[in-house]
């Protein structure tokens, strides 16, 4: 097999004949299919298309004839260069069988052999070209190519535009019919025979419409044919009584136009004609229809009537009529709301209707008021929808007005009566609404005192014990230190001992300097601080841990972050809280995941958001309302003393801060920390 494929480029040619392309289009690649075994003729070809100057090509060879069928059926070929000697065929059936497995494809036959009578077949046959290698050179070549695929375009288009016109003659059900200058058939549609009683169109050639039709309807119609020709003028949607030779009857929408040649010549006519027999028939029984519901609106008391696009009247009944003060219905077609109505209340019944014919919801059994011509008010149930044709297109709409008036003045009072009450229970409902509000905010309060209450009791007893506990604490542990370093020979039990109780110490020495914590954090030192720089100092801190558990650090931290003021020894406090916290329940190669950003809160202010996220197992819900109260942890007794969300909330609570821990959707724990600028 032998394949190459590379683009050959170069300018238009100044003018192609027969094309709409100019040389200042752009350059169109076209897609070559060289069929040829020979490697010396196939490298000759694609260097004559690589020289040229006139084209953009690119090329794909096949070596034979089974492969050039099976690439040309794969699309993405613009023509075919075609070698009748090939190792699986020769001569002109290689053409024959390629032509015939791909019709669509322009077909250049680029030969060695000279062969005029060779030439002639393939080109009757239909290809493009006959071409003799060694006696072609790279503007032949090209030019024949350009040629080939632009006299394909022509051939499918043609082809295409027979089909169409075919398939319009054989199928349209109207009568579609072109005749010479003596009004006699040319052509016929399928439609036209068979109301003619034709087996098929050609039995119509050279017969006129009095061969068809009786004199009444034939001699008129050839008229219009000879004036539609003298003046070079259609005869367009005019409605014909047809009468046949076997006495069928039909009503006909006809057009009629001159048939030109291509020199703008006129030569005869063409028509097309709709059958509207049944639409002549519903015009007559909508007729009787109309009558009938003319007598039936105008019996009615209620008011009917049905207005344009525009809001003017098309049509009333008498209730209409004798309301507006007028004698006939007939005087109110035309008119408008503006007519009868103050210009204020006539411009609201027209924005109403017009909202309405844009498709807005129909007025259905709606309440309006207003005054007659004599001024006296009243009230009416109005109900206003949109009339549609049979495309569901508005057209207008149709209105019934119903007088309510004499009960209407009962139903005022009767709404007075119901406004009081309702005034009333408002008030209540108002005093029984604030009445909650305070009773919420006095709880709230309350929670509030008694949480610092707590914490002010921890801080006191943080103070006492910091001075009554921790050196005690401090001298216990350097004895038992002393101790482990002394009794190296005392046995098993005792180093265990002493190790138990070096760990309690620890422990209580842990909960001593939260206590401190929780009892310093009123002492504030506010400084411009960058939160970014506090998480990153507040990670360096806590790398033992990190590493002990190899974490992953995920950063998505905020560029050109706003300053805030705080303490910035007591935000690291804050961070190291959380990340500990996070550590410590994240499994091996968790992820521990900061974010910042500033933004606004729900109220339009701007804020400064921190956000630690872990991958751990979350907080269980029924801990959650409890995680920020002294002493309060799910954690074995070594590894907390449950202050740490404490003194977390309480410095910034003293920032003016909040946190926010709830669990992710996809598993851990977030904290989210706000700080108002």
């Amino acid at each position: 097999m032998i394949t190459a494929c590379e683009n050959v480029s170069g300018s238009s040619e100044t003018q192609l004949r027969n094309a709409t392309a100019t040389s200042n289009s752009p350059i169109e690649l076209t897609h070559v299919l060289l069929v040829e075994d020979d490697p010396t003729d196939l490298l000759l070809t694609t260097t004559l298309l690589r020289e040229t100057t006139s084209g953009s090509f690119q090329v794909q060879a096949a070596g034979s004839l089974a492969e050039a069928i099976q690439t040309a059926g794969g699309g993405d070929v613009d023509v075919v260069l075609l070698d009748l000697g090939l190792p699986d065929s020769f001569g002109i059936e290689t053409f024959e069988q390629f032509h015939n497995a791909v019709p669509h494809l322009p077909v250049i036959v680029l030969s060695g052999q000279a062969d005029e009578t060779l030439a002639l077949k393939a080109v009757q046959g239909g290809a493009q070209d006959y071409l003799v290698k060694g006696q072609t050179n790279a503007a032949m070549l090209v030019r024949s190519i350009r040629y080939a695929v632009q006299r394909k375009r022509i051939e499918l288009a043609l082809e295409q535009e027979r089909a169409l016109f075919q398939t319009l003659m054989e199928n349209i059900p109207d009568s579609i019919y072109f005749k010479d200058r003596q009004s006699r058939f040319l052509r016929i549609s399928h439609a036209q025979a068979r109301l003619f009683g034709l087996k098929s169109p050609e039995e119509a050639l050279g017969k006129t419409d009095f061969d068809m039709f009786t004199e009444e309807h034939a001699r008129p119609a050839f008229e219009d044919e000879q004036e539609v020709m003298r003046t070079g003028k259609p005869l367009v949607g005019k409605v014909e009584r047809e009468t046949l030779t076997d006495g069928r009857l039909r009503w006909a929408l006809t057009t009629k136009m001159p048939f030109r040649d291509k020199e703008g010549r006129i030569i005869g006519t063409f028509g097309i004609s709709k059958d509207i027999t049944e639409i002549k028939l519903m015009e007559e029984v909508l007729a009787s229809e109309r009558n009938l519901l003319r007598a039936v609106i105008d019996s009615l008391p209620d008011h009917i009537y049905v207005k344009d696009t525009n809001s003017r009247f098309i049509l009333c009944n008498n209730a209409v009529a004798r309301f507006f003060g007028l004698g006939s219905h007939d005087e109110i077609v035309g008119k408008s709301d503006f007519d009868f109505f103050p210009e204020g209340l006539a411009r609201q019944f027209l924005a109403e209707e017009q909202e309405l014919l844009r498709g807005e919801t129909p007025a259905v059994n709606r309440e309006v008021s207003f005054a007659d011509h004599q001024g006296q008010t009243h009230w009416v149930i109005t109900t206003k929808v949109p009339m549609r044709d049979r495309r569901n297109r508005i057209t207008g709409l149709v209105g019934i007005n119903r007088d309510i008036s004499e009960r209407k003045w009962a139903e005022e009072q009767l709404h007075q009566l119901n406004a009081d009450l309702a005034r009333n229970q408002k008030e209540l409902f108002t005093a029984y609404a604030d009445l909650k509000r305070t009773n919420e905010e006095l709880k709230a309060t309350q929670w509030q005192l008694i949480q610092a209450e707590k914490l002010e009791s921890i801080g006191r007893l943080a103070a006492g014990v910091a001075h009554e506990v921790k050196n005690p604490l401090a001298t216990i542990l350097m004895g038992v230190e002393y101790l482990g370093d002394t009794l190296h020979d005392a046995g098993e039990d005792v180093a265990m001992t002493l190790g138990q109780m070096q760990e309690s110490i620890k422990r209580a020495d842990a909960i001593v300097r939260g206590l401190l914590d929780v009892a310093s954090a009123g002492r504030l030192e506010l400084t411009e601080t960058n939160i970014n720089g506090v998480i990153e100092q507040s990670l360096l801190l806590v790398r033992h841990e990190l590493r002990q558990k190899n974490i992953q650090i995920i950063r998505h931290l905020a560029d050109n972050l706003p300053a805030i003021r705080a303490d910035r020894r007591k935000m690291e406090q804050v961070f190291i809280n959380l990340f500990l916290n996070a550590i410590q329940v994240m499994p091996q190669k968790g992820e521990l995941r900061l974010r910042t950003e500033a933004m606004m809160d729900k109220e339009g202010r701007p804020v400064v958001v921190a956000v630690v996220e872990d991958n751990g197992p979350g907080i269980p819900p029924e801990v959650l309302p409890r995680i920020f109260d002294p002493f309060f942890s799910t954690k074995p007794t070594d590894m907390g003393a449950g202050l740490g969300l404490t003194v977390v909330r309480n410095i910034l609570d003293l920032h003016g801060g909040s946190i926010e821990i709830n669990n992710r959707p996809e598993g851990g724990a977030r904290a989210t920390i706000t700080f108002r600028q």
